[in-house]
């Protein structure tokens, strides 16, 4: 049986990762991958998007309406 491409299995342990499910060990290059997606998954932090959204806010308050 041929060897899974690695886009397939990288696709296959994002796949759990969303899931909550942990993905089996697959080998030094697709574990790397899996660590880096599983921490990109909880970016950006939530105190991130909060105080993001209140400057986004007040930008649009305070932009002036020209005539």
């Amino acid at each position: 049986m041929p060897e899974r491409a690695l886009d397939e299995l990288l696709d296959q342990a994002i796949d759990a990762i969303l899931a909550g499910a942990a993905s089996e060990p697959s080998g030094p290059e697709l574990d790397s991958l899996v660590r880096i997606a599983s921490a990109l998954r909880e970016m950006p932090a939530e105190h991130f998007q909060s105080r993001l959204k209140t400057e986004l806010q007040r930008r649009a308050f305070m932009t002036p309406v020209e005539n």
